[in-house]
């Protein structure tokens, strides 16, 4: 349905301008004056006017029906005045007859391309029905007609921007620009677009553009900032962070943007130094450290640079309140995520000493146990959380089953997630519920049960489908089965395409190739994969028959 809010300024102007629309017409179709015309033609001229003076009327009081069948039989007897054909589209459109109003305005468009209020109309219809292509048309043939018509170069942008063509968009707010170097509306949209479109060395002058013209806030210098942190000149970008700082100490961004400099240019030194002034400063008092300290801690996660400074930051902050549960909590994740199980656990224990029922330290303290394999202090951790909180969490549990089945112990694994399960929700972290689904196949597996093993590792690819255990194991139990072949296939090649050097994966191809009745390639997948792992019988026995098979 056309909107006509969305093109109320377009019709504005042809209602203005209709009736001397459709008299110029009239007489341009035909040059008639009292000389040329006879009585009688003279009369039936007069009447056609009336009849259309009469349809336009109509429309303005906003009975379009009625003006369309006037119109429509206007046209039975002059079906090429283009003022008829685009009088009959204002009415489709009022009646949101897209498909009848982009006919007429296509008929008045060609019967008289100079006229801007046709062309206008026309590319409207065309946008509101999403043909981008034929709107950016008319609005470029509009921008021709009046180069200065900034009004149908905002238009031919919009339609570029609905289109996709960002690059387009961006060329024509370019050229908008160039009659108001100082419009701060259109700096804004260009820049916008040369941010999304990583041009950040034309948007560092577009920012330096828009903070000479007197909207130089802070936020924009901190973005310029940022930009020269982009382009690679962290010197200019830690210049701009500072003029902040010393006009407004305490605007943390800036801090958090200069500490982000220093890190991305590897230098520590520089680093220290402004962790020592930030973290001296009267404004930040110990609630701005802690959020501080669980920033850090959460771009660790993200970005391995940002680990190393993360303890350091929340170890200066600990420093300062040895006891506060929240920043040990935080420092034992980051020396988790270094590797430093034994300190971390160091750490969730402080904290539980503190809090006994602080079920993350619990769930951190069997994550570091987890990671070093230690499934029976994993058990002890789950068993003693337990007493301490009671209900225990998704994550407790997961971990708990999966430590049970790495210790062979499958009923109770199975037992045990199936409690887990009954705590999903779609509030669920997504690689919880994948864990405790490949754990349920893995299991399965053990037990001879494929089908219940192929069900749950589906329960994966439908959470994750381009988890490469799950399509690499159901490829090769199907595989094994000589059941869905194909499909094992394509679930074998998708796995190696997400790890193309790992054994396991090229061996399930190989061999699914195999399985296909394909020998001559199995033969290089195999062959490859024995080469990376030639200790592995299974993959050498694969290969044998292979081989075998081509003789």
């Amino acid at each position: 349905m056309l909107s006509l809010s969305r093109i109320s300024s377009v019709l504005f102007c042809l209602m203005a301008a209709g009736l001397c629309a459709v008299l110029s017409s009239c007489s341009s179709h035909r040059a008639l004056d009292d000389t040329e015309m006879t009585p009688h033609e003279a009369s039936g001229q007069s009447a056609v006017t009336d009849r259309f003076v009469h349809a336009l009327l109509l429309a303005a009081k906003e009975d379009y029906p009625e003006a369309a069948a006037h119109y429509r039989s206007l046209l039975e007897r002059s079906p090429d005045l283009p003022a008829l054909n685009y009088a009959m589209a204002k009415a489709q459109v009022a009646m949101d007859m897209l498909d009848s109003a982009r006919y007429y305005s296509e008929r008045a468009a060609a019967l008289d391309r100079s006229n801007k209020y046709y062309s206008a109309l026309l590319a409207a219809v065309y946008q509101e029905q999403n043909d981008y292509a034929a709107a950016a048309r008319e609005y470029q043939r509009l921008a021709s007609l009046d180069p200065s018509d900034i009004g149908a170069l905002y238009s031919l942008a919009q339609v570029y921007l609905a289109g996709g063509e960002q690059e387009n968009a961006l060329e024509v707010f370019l050229r908008i620009l160039e009659f108001d170097p100082a419009d701060e509306l259109t700096l804004s949209r260009i820049l916008w677009l040369e941010l999304k479109l990583k041009h950040y060395m034309e948007a560092i002058g577009t920012l330096q553009s828009l903070i000479e013209q007197g909207s130089g806030s802070d936020k924009l210098r901190l973005t310029l900032g940022e930009l020269y942190l982009q382009v690679g000149e962290p010197d200019k970008a830690i210049a701009i962070f500072e003029q902040l700082i010393e006009r407004r100490p305490g605007f943390l961004p800036a801090w958090i943007a200069l500490l982000e400099a220093a890190i991305e240019a590897e230098d520590d030194a520089r680093f220290s130094v402004f962790l020592d002034r930030l973290l001296s400063l009267r404004e930040m008092d110990f609630d701005r450290k802690k959020e501080l300290a669980r920033l850090f801690m959460l771009r660790s996660e993200l970005d391995d640079a940002w680990v190393d400074p993360a303890l350091q930051l929340i170890s200066r902050i600990a420093s300062q309140d040895p006891d506060n549960s929240d920043i040990l909590l935080m420092r034992g994740i980051v020396l988790n995520h270094l590797e430093h199980y034994s300190r971390a656990r160091d750490d969730f224990d402080r904290v539980l000493r503190l809090e006994p029922s602080r079920i993350q330290a619990w769930e951190e303290m069997a994550s570091s146990y987890l990671s070093q394999d230690q499934f029976h202090h994993v058990l002890y951790t789950v068993r003693r959380a337990k007493e301490a909180v009671r209900v225990p969490t998704l994550r407790l549990l997961v971990y708990e089953g999966y430590a049970l089945f790495r210790l062979g112990v499958y009923d109770d694994a199975l037992s045990v997630l199936e409690g887990a399960g009954e705590l999903v929700d779609r509030d669920s972290r997504s690689w919880l519920v994948v864990q405790l689904h490949v754990t349920r196949a893995m299991i399965y597996e053990k037990q001879g049960l494929t089908a219940r093993s192929i069900a749950a590792y589906h329960d994966v690819l439908a959470l994750d489908p381009d988890n490469a255990l799950a399509l690499n194991n159901v490829a090769y139990m199907m595989a094994e089965q000589g059941e869905q072949l194909q499909r094992a296939l394509e679930y074998a090649r998708k796995a190696v395409e997400q790890d193309p050097d790992n054994p396991v994966f090229l061996d399930t191809l190989g061999w699914a190739l195999y399985r296909n009745g394909k020998p001559g390639e199995a033969r290089g997948y195999l062959e490859k994969a024995l080469q990376l792992k030639p200790d592995e019988p299974e993959i050498a026995e694969h290969l044998r028959e292979v081989l075998d098979a081509l003789e």
